[in-house]
């Protein structure tokens, strides 16, 4: 019955996907990925690929799944990295 639903799930989620010829913006699935993502709003630390940290908040998700993150001065997209939640500060 668990399988049934999930598959019944994923084959419904799959079906809105095909239909916008794999747009996930136009199926609602950005969406629906932003709605559920505990990580947009807060403050993170993004240890870069490579190297590098980049501090500030997450503010969305853009077409292609990149993490978008506003240091203060600008937004940047994060495509790989380890993403740490920040507590806020006093």
């Amino acid at each position: 019955m668990l399988l049934t639903a999930l598959h019944e799930s994923f084959a419904g989620i799959l079906g809105r996907w095909y239909d916008a010829g794999g747009d996930a913006v136009e199926a609602g699935l950005a969406d629906d990925y932003a709605h559920l993502c505990g990580t947009l709003g807060r403050p993170v630390r993004v240890d870069l690929v490579g190297g590098g940290v980049l501090e500030g908040r997450a503010t969305g998700i853009d077409g292609d799944g990149a993490l978008l993150v506003d240091d203060g001065s600008s937004t940047h997209r994060v495509v790989a990295g380890d993403v740490h939640h920040l507590r806020l500060s006093a």
